[in-house]
Order: structure tokens, then sequence, then C-alpha cells
């Protein structure tokens, strides 16, 4: 996925895919293949972004897309939080 694309993710999207990275970082830290070794994100970080995600779900909605709502104000009806993914 290119740059791009993620910016024009909805804050759901962007869940999930936080949390298919976490649960490929849970199962397999590294891995090497033709010893060649890699590393998966650091589980850390990868928590703390789907904290921020759920907080912004909360308070502007699964559909908000980060900067390409034209108004800051919040969004007037119940965010809906996804759980499963």
């Amino acid at each position: 996925m290119e740059d791009t694309d993620y910016l024009n993710l909805t804050l759901a999207q962007r869940l999930v895919n936080v949390r298919k990275a976490i649960d490929k970082a849970e199962n397999a830290q590294s891995y090497k293949i033709d010893n060649r070794e890699t590393h998966r994100a650091n589980l850390t970080v990868l928590y703390k972004r789907e904290a921020t995600l759920l907080e912004k779900i909360a308070q502007y909605g699964n559909d908000y897309i980060e900067g390409a709502n034209s108004s800051s104000a919040p969004v007037s009806r119940k965010a809906r939080i996804v759980i499963g993914y």
C-alpha cells in the first residue's frame, strides 16, 4: 500500500490494518528466510497506535478520514467501535 492510499483510509480501516500487524507481530517477532532475518514491528508502538485510533473512532466515528473532512467539529452521530477484524 502506498502512502497516499493510507492517507485515504477511514479510521476503521486503519484500525483493521493495525490489528493485523499486531496479530502478525504477536505470532512471530522475527524469522529467517534464506539466511536473511526479518523483524516485525514493535508491539508497544502498535498497541499505542491501536489505542489512539480507538479514541479517534469514539470521537469522530468509523468513517472519518483524517485531513479529508472539512469541518473540525465532532461528528454528531455516535461512534461504532470495530471490535473484530
